[in-house]
C-alpha cells in the first residue's frame, strides 16, 4: 500500500498542468495517500513543498507530470533511493510516459495506489567528469550520456576503453553512450540500432565520426 506519492511538475505547462495536479491531489488524498512537491513547483498549487532529499526519503513512488523531459529529471532524483517512477505525459513529446491525462482515472491510479501493479526495471549510466584526479561533475541518466567536441571549431579525438581495453578510438563530433532506453531518442537521432529496452546492453553511437570503421 503506497502511503505518500512525490510529484514532479514541469511548471512551463500553465494552467492546464495546474488543474490536473489539484484534481490528482484531491484524488489522492479522498484515498489514503499522501503527497509532496518540490518546494520549487508547490506553491503553484498553493501547497508547502519540500526538497529532494526529503522528497526521496519519504515518497513510496514518485509521478511526473509532463513530458519525457519531466520523466528524465524525475528518474535523476528516483535513482538514488530506487524509487519507482510512473510518467503522466501533459508535454509534448510523451514516448516515455505511461499515461495520458484522460487516463488518470481508469483505475490505473487506484492499481499504483495498492500495489497492484508491476515496476519495469531499467538500466541506468552514472557518469563522471574527472580531471587531474578530482571529480567535477556525476550524473545518473535514463537515455544517455553524451561526450561532444563543444564549442570547438573542429573534430575532437576519443578513445574508448572498456575494462582498461581499447574498444575504439576516432576523430568526430563526440560519443554518445545509450541505454536501450535511450536507443530510440539522440543515438537513434546519430544512426544508432533501436534496442529492446530489457536488453543488458550499453550502445555506443559516434558523433559524425571521420571514419568508414567506426560506426555504431
Amino acid at each position: 500500500m503506497i502511503k505518500r506519492v512525490g510529484l514532479v511538475l514541469n511548471p512551463t505547462l500553465g494552467e492546464g498542468m495546474v488543474t490536473i495536479t489539484r484534481e490528482l491531489i484531491d484524488y489522492l488524498g479522498a484515498r489514503g495517500a499522501g503527497v509532496l512537491l518540490l518546494k520549487e513547483h508547490a506553491p503553484l498549487v498553493g501547497a508547502e513543498g519540500v526538497s529532494e532529499e526529503v522528497l526521496r526519503e519519504h515518497a513510496d513512488v514518485l509521478f511526473s507530470l509532463g513530458g519525457d523531459g519531466t520523466l528524465l529529471s524525475t528518474v535523476r532524483i528516483a535513482a538514488p533511493a530506487g524509487i519507482p517512477v510512473l510518467g503522466i505525459n501533459l508535454g509534448r513529446l510523451g514516448f516515455l510516459a505511461e499515461l495520458g491525462p484522460e487516463e488518470l482515472y481508469s483505475g490505473v491510479i487506484q492499481d499504483v495506489i495498492e500495489g497492484r501493479c508491476r515496476v519495469e526495471e531499467r538500466l541506468l549510466l552514472q557518469g563522471r567528469v574527472e580531471r587531474a584526479g578530482t571529480v567535477l561533475k556525476e550524473v545518473v541518466c535514463l537515455n544517455e550520456c553524451v561526450i561532444g567536441r563543444g564549442a570547438l571549431g573542429r573534430s575532437c579525438q576519443l578513445e574508448v576503453r572498456v575494462d582498461g581495453c581499447c574498444a575504439m578510438r576516432f576523430a568526430g563530433d563526440g560519443l554518445i553512450v545509450a541505454t536501450p532506453t535511450g536507443s530510440t531518442a539522440y543515438s537513434f537521432s546519430a544512426g544508432g540500432p533501436v534496442v529492446e529496452p530489457a536488453v543488458g546492453a550499453i550502445i555506443l553511437t559516434p558523433i559524425c565520426p571521420h571514419s568508414y570503421n567506426v560506426r555504431p
